[in-house]
């Protein structure tokens, strides 16, 4: 039995017993880390922020092959460079480059929305856009495409209204900045917010020599629609984005907006209001500007010269052009004015876009209203 004052140390005792020890030494092979490849998405919020680095460029092997290009023998024996399918990527890649290294502007065409991870509605959304000949990919992610609260769109169901806002998009142009492009894969990361907040600035912020801004309250501007709904259209003017409801579209009941209005077309716009909001997106912030305009009263109200023309108990030809649920039939009389008539209870029903046959029963002169019946 051992003592206190004795230590038994168990190499020792297989010594004294004539055992043979060994000590071996376990050799561990080195632990490889494998970096895990980075999803759609991640790499896009990555490459999205300011900070990230605004040029990959592709590996000598790759560049070599990327740029070759074949050249035209001439009658006199130069040789010419052929535009083909290399040569054209390697000039779109200088320009999407050149944005992303001094922030320039460019401008494409939105052909598409699509989520990152094609299995998750939840996923981060992104838009497709087409910059000349599309031999770069452009993707723009939905957070920097629009301002819009994220917490708001939220869940299945908030991911598919905001799937519906930008689908009402497509075909309309957009400016952005280029974030990120990658010379090897093809591919640029943009930023619309940032080129509307470069535009606002120039056109609503900066003042020129004589102390004025380019764009001030009252102003006709131009400007083009992006979006259109049943009861409103989105325009772009001059790098501020404003909705306009159908109210402050035309002096006329337009019905379904989407039968006057289209992506793409150019309208003139009264700005109304104009200022400023601090807008933080992920890790990048914005100073965007938020105005109010109007289609109509960018244009004069014709209603008050044609309401004269209109008589009590005149007969007139007039196009149906929306009927409410509540039995409300709206009449445009040849784009002058409208009138309002009942839903007829007996006889052919009524539908929009039938010419009628209707009497003016009534007049509001303060508020430029025609009333009727339909005659036939």
């Amino acid at each position: 039995m051992a003592t206190n004052n004795e230590e038994i140390r168990i190499d020792e005792v297989l010594e004294n017993a004539g055992v043979e020890t060994t000590v071996e030494t376990e050799v561990k092979a080195p632990i490889v880390r494998k970096r895990r490849k980075k999803t759609e998405e991640e790499r896009i919020n990555t490459n999205v922020a300011f900070y990230s680095h605004p040029v990959s460029l592709a590996s000598k092997e790759v560049r070599a092959d990327l740029r070759s290009g074949e050249h035209v023998v001439t009658e006199i024996g130069d040789e010419t460079p052929f535009e083909n399918e290399n040569t054209i990527r390697e000039d779109e890649y200088k320009e999407l480059a050149g944005s992303a290294s001094s922030g320039r502007i460019l401008e494409g065409t939105i052909i598409g929305v699509r989520h990152s991870n094609p299995d998750d509605i939840e996923s981060t959304l992104l838009a497709d856009v087409l910059f000349r000949t599309g031999a770069i990919q452009v993707t723009i992610p939905s957070y920097v495409l629009f301002d819009y609260k994220e917490e708001e769109f939220v869940g299945e169901r908030g991911a598919r209204r905001l799937e519906d806002y930008a689908m009402a998009r497509i075909n309309s142009k957009v400016h952005f900045i280029v974030r990120n492009v990658d010379e090897g894969m093809g591919i640029a990361i943009a930023d619309a917010l940032e080129a509307q907040n470069m535009r606002g600035y120039i056109n609503y912020i900066r003042k020129g020599e004589n102390g004025r801004t380019r764009v001030n309250e009252g102003d006709l501007v131009q400007a083009k629609v992006i979006a259109v709904g049943l009861s409103f259209i989105i325009v772009d003017v001059l790098g501020a984005e404003t909705l306009i409801r159908y109210d402050e579209l035309s002096y006329m009941y337009l019905g379904d907006v989407r039968t006057e209005f289209n992506v793409g077309d150019t309208v003139i716009v009264r700005v109304l209001k104009i200022e400023t909001e601090e807008v933080k997106k992920r890790a990048n912030s914005y100073r965007l500007v938020k105005i109010e305009a109007s289609v109509r009263q960018a244009r004069p109200d014709m209603r008050k010269h044609f309401y004269e023309q209109y008589k009590l108990n005149g007969i007139y030809s007039a196009k149906i052009t929306f009927i409410d649920e509540a039995g409300h039939v709206f009449c445009d009389l040849q784009g002058q004015i409208d009138c309002m008539c009942k839903y007829p209870t007996y006889g052919v029903k009524p539908y929009i876009g039938q010419t009628k046959t209707i009497r003016i029963t009534e007049k509001n002169e303060e508020k430029l209203h025609l009333y009727g019946t339909f005659v036939s």
